[in-house]
């Protein structure tokens, strides 16, 4: 586990809200990988942000 992933227990708290697999073409097998792909762009600073002030 990363630094910024997920916990067990925040985990678990989310689980419900995924939808569940059908077991036919699963393209995420690992559901908690892709949510805290997510969660690491979305929390990562922007660089080119135009709504940023320029130092």
């Amino acid at each position: 586990m990363g630094r910024g992933d997920l916990s067990d227990a925040e985990w678990e708290r989310l689980r419900p809200f995924l939808p569940v697999s059908n077991g036919r073409g699963d393209r995420w097998r690992d559901r908690r990988q892709v949510v805290n792909g997510i969660l690491h762009r979305v929390r990562r600073p922007r660089r080119h942000d135009p709504r940023s002030p320029t130092p």
